[in-house]
């Protein structure tokens, strides 16, 4: 089961379980505006789940699986600075587990690239990668900050990486990948040449001019 996949049955069995106790004496939480907001996103209500994830914040502050897709649906959004303050401000929980830590930390460094702070991004993915070299999200978004950047060579040597920790070498795989960068870059140098050729010819016409000059 993947991460996001154990998160959601987590947060699922929270709400049968009728949600985490806030202090003695804290009455139960219902399903209410997280369940709703839960089924919302899974049908891609975006805007619905997104006013109901901000109630069960609100009205819930210990529930972090709410907290989480709140800010990830505000990234979605392009709010992307509401975004990094929410999912940075649960680094701050206190007995977090380690994979929960990991997600938030993920989701921070996405936050950061989404808002063009590639430099920041990379930092935190970098330190992810220094605790757990294994973690495949962080090395994955590593790529992909990488091909934004259009450091091609790196982005290739980290796909290898990432099959390396994957235990598998995918050698078409790794040749697609490389004909892909070819023909970017290929479109990219056909899209130069083809967005300047007034310029092209109006240098073409003074060439002609100054040699008829010179004729003359």
């Amino acid at each position: 089961m993947s991460r996001p996949t154990r998160l959601l049955a987590r947060a699922f069995d929270r709400v049968r379980s009728g949600g985490r106790a806030r202090g003695a004496g804290a009455s139960p939480i219902a399903g209410g505006p997280y369940l709703a907001a839960v089924e919302a996103d899974l049908r891609g209500e975006t805007e619905s789940a997104l006013d109901l994830f901000s109630k069960a914040v609100r009205e819930d502050p210990s529930n972090l699986d709410a907290a989480i897709r709140l800010g990830r649906l505000l990234r979605l959004h392009g709010e992307h600075a509401r975004a990094y303050r929410i999912h940075r401000s649960q680094l701050t929980r206190r007995a977090l587990t380690r994979e929960e830590r990991e997600t938030i930390r993920l989701d921070v460094a996405r936050d950061l690239a989404a808002a063009g702070r590639h430099d920041d991004a990379f930092e935190v993915v970098d330190g992810i990668l220094a605790q757990n070299r294994r973690d495949l999200g962080a090395r994955s978004l590593r790529i992909e900050l990488l091909e934004t950047q259009e450091r091609w060579d790196d982005a290739f040597d980290d796909l290898k990486a990432l099959q390396r920790v994957e235990g598998r070498v995918d050698r078409p795989a790794l040749a697609r990948y490389q004909a892909a960068i070819a023909r970017h870059c290929l479109d990219r140098a056909e899209q130069a040449k083809s967005n300047a050729p007034e310029l092209h010819g109006r240098s073409s016409d003074l060439d002609v001019k100054a040699e008829a000059r010179a004729a003359g």
